[in-house]
């Protein structure tokens, strides 16, 4: 199992499990060569903290990005599957819940 550090999985500050995704909101929009360097550098310190390959940590780190952004995308889907009406509370459940997957995915990996 990779040595993955705690962190956060995203800028709300959610907790998680490596700070490879953790990064403070951009004060100004980002370019494209600047976003790609911000991934770049998440992709390395999930290989440096124990992610077998490049690709395997870029796949992982691609991945876990949807997972958060589903939630996003699809507001009302979210408030129908998990039956809770309050967003904060809907939102935290969800991210509580890709905190634990992401765990047992590097488990697994």
């Amino acid at each position: 199992m990779p040595n993955l550090p705690s962190g956060s999985v995203a800028p709300c500050s959610a907790t998680a499990w490596s700070p490879a995704l953790s990064w403070p909101a951009p004060k100004a929009p980002l370019g494209e060569e600047e976003r790609r360097e911000t991934y770049e550098g998440h992709t390395t310190a999930l290989v440096a903290g124990g992610v077998e390959s490049r690709t395997a940590a870029q796949d992982l780190l691609f991945t876990v990005l949807g997972l958060v952004q589903w939630n996003f995308s699809v507001p009302q889907l979210r408030r129908l599957v998990l039956d809770e009406p309050d967003a904060a509370r809907s939102l935290a459940r969800r991210r509580a819940t890709v905190v634990d997957l992401a765990r047992l995915i590097v488990e697994r990996a």
